[in-house]
């Protein structure tokens, strides 16, 4: 997942049914980006990798980030938590370290 650029991960990944009102939604915004060549922006963002994501998040939108998690968390819950805002940082800093220190599984013969 983190050496996945963010087109791969919209591009082949299926949305929760619960959410997929119109099929293959993202596929056809990022074909309809691509065929345009207007968004360069847009299509900037798309060619990185998702941990160049997480990265340019903890150094440069670090703040900005956890209020917008803070903000949708307080106008959700009447009891806002400070130690989930800390969880979710401490979180954000070691997702990468998370997912290189598991083992796969071994798989059972059947």
């Amino acid at each position: 997942m983190l050496d996945r650029t963010i087109y791969d991960i919209y591009l082949n990944s299926d949305l929760n049914k619960k959410y997929a009102q119109i099929p293959d939604l993202n596929k056809t915004l990022i074909k309809k980006i691509y065929n345009e060549n207007t968004e360069t922006d847009v299509k900037n963002i798309l060619k990185k990798k998702f941990i160049d994501i997480l990265n340019y998040i903890k150094e440069k939108d670090l703040e900005y980030f956890l209020n917008k998690i803070g903000d949708r968390e307080r106008k959700n819950n009447k009891q806002f938590n400070e130690k989930y805002m800390k969880a979710v940082q401490k979180m954000l800093f070691q997702y990468e370290f998370f997912f290189n220190s598991k083992f796969d599984r071994k798989l059972r013969k059947k």
